[in-house]
């Protein structure tokens, strides 16, 4: 099995917090990226899980 280390994501993270700030969002616009920066950082947070997973169990495999 190929494992390769998850992809840095953090300057998506970045500009969707930004975007947050902006005065050209309207309020339904902002709760959508407030629940889509959300999820987003539901799917990082799967994914470490999932590596540290396989890491642990499959590591020497």
């Amino acid at each position: 099995m190929l494992l390769k280390k998850a992809d840095d994501k953090s300057k998506r993270v970045a500009l969707l917090e930004d975007l947050q700030k902006s005065t050209l969002l309207d309020t339904r616009q902002k709760k959508w990226l407030r629940e889509e920066l959300g999820r987003f950082r539901k799917g990082i947070q799967g994914e470490q899980d999932s590596a540290y997973y396989l890491d642990q169990y499959f590591k020497d495999g």
